[in-house]
């Protein structure tokens, strides 16, 4: 059997060798030949001792020998494609990379640029830059972290400093007024473009009727409008938002002369709170009285211009007039003038009665705002604007004023006529306000077509209204589940991070300047104005009195180590242990030290509030001088890790130094003193507090990440991280307390709850942003 296998296999081989021999060329060679490796072995089995002759066995081998270079070959081609598609796909997935992170610098840049002037684009952009952070290919291959970083900032920055929470943009000429329903829940406004509009709170047109003039609101809860009459502009009509004449009020109207009325003839139309008077301002200087069946009542003449604003007192017990002859007019509803208010250097164009008719705002051309009393006295001046006042009002639970303007800001002001807010957005001058019945939302109309909607129950989140005067210092517990503050009311509050307050703790008979958690929680220190330290338990125990300082103490200060505590006042250092003994005094810290800091690994002691600040070990050796070139230190923090200084000063910036006293590098960009700076747990972040009312988040390098106003412009005094790193606490000179949560996830899904409605239902949204909050859950 096996010879006759042979002598098959000899069959096909010699014909095919004596070729190969013959022609001399590898193409006669086998390659895939299956009887080749049946062969091979009979070779490599009995390679001296077999039936192959030597043309042939030389066959077989030359033939193994090819395919081994065939099969070497072939392996190399498909490595080499192999290697050439995994190469694209490489260079495909680096080119997507860039491309999101070339769209999240886009996004964080434009946003930037957004945020002084378009809050809401402002926040949609810096939520599209965070969002594409998100992407796969972004979480698996990080960004830098400067620009992760920038982006954080930049949305922190727009999530809390955004007001504009909606935009009604459906009229296409200048808006000419705007109120809302009695119950909140519904918008109207009348345009230059001849149309009502309605919407509903969310900024989701109802309804659109063709009509001209202004639109009011009854205490039913019904729009209507009022105009001059098309065929005779003498009369003034009433009519609801379908169009259906309610009332004419018959020569109404003014024609100068014979001509053709212009548009403003009536300036004002007004309602009694009862209902039961209109009030029509008119050109001629005249103010009339109507009943709502059409019945003229009686005219009060006085004015020598124009009247351009006219308003009842809430209580009904009296019409104020405001005129182009810069006075304002107090009547009775009989006619009787009361008083002329006399202040005003141009045109009086807005009038509003607070809550309690006792207070009297009039807007003028002479870019002021005035508050007066019934009486006449003058209670003060609004100065802020720079451009003629065209519109005031008073929040319906008396708390605010607002102000609009031809130079197209709006402006919050508390009753006591300190500014609170100046809200930016608008592109035309801004001639009417209205706000919504609970106090929560401003609407205001404008020259740009629009109106916006400012939600000002924002303002309260995230403060604390901690002390009845300034907060001069605030402090995290370890556990990041109490807040400690101190101020100049001389008590020191304990809060939770939600606003909380836990509890009071009294005991100083001045100021309280500093308060600090010991490193393990169990201990509270407090430094005062009455010269002493006083050591407390959370739960308000007064555990022990520190005396020993003959002035006022400025900062107290545990040791991270917990084994000791740093006091100082006026110069001097007083280094005492938990239970009260007394160490020693630090000498030659000049007699301006007033704010320490321990070094991380508790051998040093950093002073700040000399020129220049000191870095000392605790016998006293100086190790180096913390120069501030000419300027006050008034802030000293180490990094974490112990190789870095920052110090602020009394002028506008903050440096960076090594702790042998080498310069690192100026962070600019404060207008001001810079009060305090604070280092982030882990490091990658520094933020100062200044006395231009600002924070800022810088990072390591120098880079700035986000400027942060908080709710005021007042000056702001001490600014630190939470243990965990995820909230930023600071206060200010008007007694509040700000914590801000730095968690991106958080802002996230506070800006999206923010923004939603306007990312819905407004018609000018591109497609591919109306989904940016799809899947981050209210």
């Amino acid at each position: 059997v096996q010879q006759e296998k042979n002598l098959e296999l000899q069959r096909r081989l010699t014909p095919s060798a004596l070729e190969w021999n013959n022609q001399q060329q590898a193409k006669f060679l086998w390659n895939a030949n299956p009887y080749l490796d049946v062969l091979n072995q009979e070779v490599l089995k009995s390679p001296n001792n077999n039936w192959l002759n030597q043309v042939e066995a030389e066959f077989i081998q030359q033939s193994i020998k090819r395919r081994r270079r065939n099969t070497q070959r072939n392996w190399g081609i498909a490595l080499g494609v192999m290697l050439g598609l995994s190469g694209l796909t490489i260079l495909s997935f680096i080119a997507q990379r860039e491309a999101l992170i070339g769209q999240v610098r886009a996004s964080q840049e434009a946003s930037e640029a957004n945020l002084p002037s378009n809050q809401l684009q402002a926040l949609v952009d810096s939520l599209r830059a965070a969002k594409s952070l998100q992407q796969p290919l972004l979480l698996l291959f990080k960004p830098k972290n400067q620009l992760q970083n920038q982006v954080r900032g930049t949305l922190l920055q727009a999530v809390h400093g955004i007001r504009e929470s909606n935009r009604l943009e459906e009229h296409s000429s200048r808006v000419m007024s705007v109120v809302f329903s009695p119950n909140g829940e519904r918008i109207a406004a009348t345009s230059g473009d001849s149309t009502v509009k309605v919407w509903n709170r969310n900024g989701i047109l109802e309804a659109n009727s063709k009509q001209r003039g202004r639109v009011f609101t009854t205490q039913e809860g019904k729009f209507l409008t009022w105009s001059l009459s098309s065929d005779n502009w003498d009369n003034i009509e009433i009519r609801r938002l379908d169009g259906t004449l309610l009332q004419t009020l018959k020569d109404a109207g003014f024609r100068p002369g014979n001509e053709r009325p212009y548009v403003q003839v009536v300036r004002s139309v007004v309602f009694s709170p009862d209902q039961k008077r209109i009030a029509v301002a008119r050109a001629d200087g005249k103010v009339q009285l109507w009943k709502p069946d059409g019945t003229l009542i009686r005219t009060l003449k006085g004015h020598s211009e124009h009247v351009d604003s006219v308003v009842f007192s809430p209580n009904g017990e009296m019409i104020a007039s405001g005129s182009s002859d810069n006075t304002v007019k107090l009547w009775k509803l009989d006619g009787t003038l009361i008083r002329t208010l006399y202040g005003h250097s141009g045109s009086v164009y807005s009038l509003a009665f607070s809550p309690d008719s006792n207070t009297l705002a009039s807007a003028s051309q002479d870019n002021t705002v005035k508050l007066w009393k019934p009486d006449g006295t003058l209670i003060g001046t609004l100065k802020g604007h720079n451009d003629y006042v065209t519109s005031v009002a008073f929040s319906p639970n008396g708390e605010m004023i607002a102000s609009a303007s031809w130079d197209k800001t709006v402006k919050l002001w508390k009753t006591d006529g300190t500014l609170e807010r100046t809200l930016y957005g608008h592109s035309g001058s801004v001639h009417r306000l209205a706000f919504s019945p609970d106090s929560k939302t401003l609407a205001s109309a404008s020259t740009d077509s629009t109106v916006k909607l400012w939600k000002l129950d924002n303002t309260k989140e995230g403060i604390i209204k901690a002390h009845r005067d300034t907060v001069n210092s605030v402090a995290f517990s370890p556990n990041d589940e109490m807040i400690a503050s101190a101020g100049r009311d001389k008590t020191i509050k304990l809060w939770k991070p939600d606003g909380t307050l836990i509890r009071t703790l009294k005991g100083h008979s001045d100021s309280v300047n500093s308060v600090v958690f010991s490193p393990n929680g169990e201990m509270i220190a407090s430094a005062s104005s009455d010269k002493m330290v006083k050591l407390w338990k959370p739960d308000g125990t007064l555990i022990r009195t520190l005396k020993g300082h003959s002035d006022s103490v400025d900062s107290v200060v545990f040791s991270p180590n917990g084994e000791m505590i740093a006091s100082a006042g006026s110069g001097v250092i007083k280094l005492w242990k938990p239970d009260g003994s007394f160490i020693h005094n630090l000498k030659d810290f000049g007699p301006d030290a007033t704010y320490i800091v321990f070094s991380p690994d508790s051998q040093m002691i950093a002073s700040a509030g000399s020129v220049p600040g000191l870095l000392q070990k605790l016998d006293g050796t100086l190790v180096t001088t913390l120069p501030a070139y000419g300027h006050d230190v008034k802030s000293v923090a180490f990094s974490p890790d112990g190789q870095m200084i920052a110090l602020g000063s009394s002028e506008p910036k903050l440096s960076l130094l090594k702790p042998d006293g080498t310069f690192v590098r100026d962070l600019q960009g404060h207008d001001d003193d810079v009060n305090s700076v604070a280092f982030s747990p882990d490091g990658q972040m520094i933020a100062s507090a200044s006395r231009d009312g600002t924070v800022k988040l810088w990072e390591r390098n120098g880079a700035l990440l986000s400027t942060l106003k908080g709710y005021t412009d007042h000056e702001q005094i001490i600014v630190d991280f939470s243990p965990d790193g995820n909230s930023l606490v600071w206060t200010s000179r008007n007694g509040k307390v700000i914590l801000w949560n730095l968690n991106l996830d958080y802002l996230l899904l506070r800006g999206c709850n923010w923004v939603r409605d306007y990312l819905e239902n407004n018609p000018n949204i591109e497609e591919s942003d109306r989904h940016l909050c799809d899947n981050i859950n209210k």
